[in-house]
Parts: C-alpha cells; sequence; structure tokens
C-alpha cells in the first residue's frame, strides 16, 4: 500500500509515510535546504508541486540542474508540473506528472502518450479502473486517486454515495489497479495524520462522511461506515455505471439505507470479503435477506420497548 500526502509540519509520520508533496514552491535553493533539515525521510518520494508555483520563468529553466542535483544526493525527485511545461523536464529526464486529472479515457492515453511517469484517476473513471490497466502496461505508467473525496462530474446531480471515493477497508482490493492513494486533509490539514492512520488500518468506526471529503448530503441522515456491505469496492468496479445508463440498479443507495437500519438496531457488518466476486443476482438477493432481517430486529426491538 503506497500512501501520499501534502507536507504539514504537524504531520506525525513523515518515517514512514511513501510520498510527501512539497507546494507553494518559491525558490527551489530552499527546497534543498529544507531538504537537509531531515524532516521528510530519505526513503520517500518528494513530489515537487511546480505547477501555479511563483518560479519566473528564470527559475523553471534552472529547475532541472538542481532537481539533478538533488537526485544526486540521493533524494528520488518527481515534479508536478502545467502540460506546457513538459519538454523542459522530459529533456532532461525528470519523471513528471501534470496536476490536472483524467477524467475520460482520451485524456487518461493523451497523457501517457505525452511521457507522463503518473496520471490522476478521478471521477466516472475511478468506476473504470480495470478498463485502464492495459493503457497503464503498455505506456509503463502508474495511477493515483484520492481516495477520501467524493468525486464527481457534477455533484449537483449525483448524490455522495454514487460518486467515486474509496473505503479504508477496500483499499486492499484497490491495490491491483491503483499505485498511490494520496489522501487530503480537507480545509484542517492537521486532520490528516488521523486520515493515514484510519487509511493505513484500514479501518473506520464512524461515519463515512466524518473522513471522505464533499459526502454532503441534503438530508441529516449520516451513514454509518460498519454497515458498508464488505464486497461494496467490488460491486462497484463491476457495476459498469449502470446508474448512468438507465438500467435498474439502486446497489450504492440499498447499502447506504441499510447500513443506516442496521446502526439503529446495533448491528455491525463484519469486513472480510468470503469470496472475491459476486454477480449482481447474488448482491440482490443477500441484500434482500439482510433487510428482511434488519426488519425483524427493529420489529422484535419495537415489541419489547411498547
Amino acid at each position: 500500500m503506497h500512501f501520499c500526502v501534502n507536507f504539514a509540519r504537524n504531520f506525525r509520520h513523515f518515517d514512514d509515510i511513501d510520498e510527501v508533496i512539497l507546494n507553494d514552491i518559491t525558490n527551489l535553493d530552499k527546497v534543498q535546504t529544507f531538504l537537509n533539515e531531515g524532516i521528510i525521510n530519505k526513503r520517500s518520494k518528494v513530489i515537487l508541486n511546480i505547477a501555479g508555483s511563483a518560479l519566473s520563468s528564470q527559475e523553471l529553466q534552472g529547475a532541472p540542474a538542481i532537481i539533478n542535483m538533488l537526485k544526486s544526493q540521493g533524494w528520488n525527485i518527481v515534479v508536478k508540473i502545467n502540460r506546457e511545461d513538459k519538454d523542459l523536464f522530459k529533456s532532461n529526464n525528470i519523471p513528471f506528472f501534470y496536476y490536472m486529472f483524467a477524467k475520460n479515457l482520451e485524456q487518461v492515453y493523451s497523457q501517457a502518450f505525452d511521457g507522463v511517469s503518473e496520471i490522476y484517476v478521478t471521477e466516472e473513471l475511478g468506476f473504470r479502473l480495470k478498463d485502464l490497466q492495459n493503457i497503464k502496461e503498455l505506456f509503463d505508467i502508474k495511477y493515483r486517486v484520492i481516495p477520501n473525496i467524493a468525486q464527481s462530474a457534477d455533484n449537483s446531480v449525483f448524490k455522495p454515495m454514487v460518486r467515486f471515493w474509496i473505503r479504508p477497508e477496500d483499499t486492499s482490493f484497490y491495490e491491483p489497479l491503483v499505485d498511490t492513494f494520496e489522501l487530503l486533509g480537507g480545509k484542517n490539514e492537521s486532520r490528516i495524520s488521523v486520515i493515514y492512520e484510519i487509511y493505513k488500518q484500514q479501518q473506520w468506526l464512524g461515519n463515512l462522511d466524518d473522513i471522505i471529503l464533499d459526502f454532503s448530503s441534503d438530508s441529516d441522515v449520516k451513514i454509518p461506515n460498519t454497515g458498508i456491505n464488505p464486497h461494496f469496492a467490488e460491486m462497484r468496479l463491476n457495476c459498469g455505471r449502470r446508474c448512468l445508463t438507465g438500467a435498474p440498479c439502486n446497489i450504492c443507495y440499498q447499502m447506504a439505507d441499510l447500513a443506516v437500519t442496521f446502526n439503529e438496531v446495533g448491528l455491525k457488518v463484519v469486513q472480510k470479503r468470503v469470496r472475491p466476486e459476486r454477480t449482481k443476482e447474488e448482491v440482490d438477493i443477500a441484500l434482500e435477506k439482510l433487510k428482511e432481517r434488519a426488519d425483524e430486529l427493529r420489529t422484535n426491538e419495537d415489541t419489547n420497548n411498547s
């Protein structure tokens, strides 16, 4: 499991984090001085976010020399850049990728053709990660995802449950398809240590909106993660986005309703997959049985309280 965070001085896990992104770069000489302070472990990959930085044109032209010097000192440096700067870093054999996300197959292919080392996969493409593996192998690239933000092309239309995001418990299922899980702390960057710990441990016992950014809802109903079916991730990866084609599929919402019901009657789902794949028909039958059991427990509770 490969995790990345944006640099924050109060982050508690610099000793074992896989990647760190340095933002707000104003002077590359200061980057060298900062790295020599030893806050970041040399085993970690350091990503210099040059896209949108305050570097002058002259400083940008001199960036490859400084980066190659840092690499000669043992630092694993990758740059995040604007597309128009690709030739500068490509000609100097410095690995780079774009700050912009790939939202469809054409954008994935286009970025791969440019020679990027990694690609951000987001929104609907997150449901099609299996389809992207041929491109990954063909161009020898890596895929990055941001698991703790609910991503959609239009949040006003698509509710949080049907957007792309990944629970801590499901990262192992995505691991064969994804190379880096980049975590965000939101407006309060001091949360990033806690978010990292939760995803590292692959367990969260609270509500989904506590750790998934933009998981707001029109209602006040909170969805407890402990009630989500352990096959949730594979169902979404195999669903083909039927909900966008008019085909009958309501799995995401059914699972959310069931999680709420389980929480109301004091039940939790054991987060363990019994087998790797399930068909849509098997899922529907299983959900129906679980609903019946939850309704039975709720009825018994009402009877006991009356």
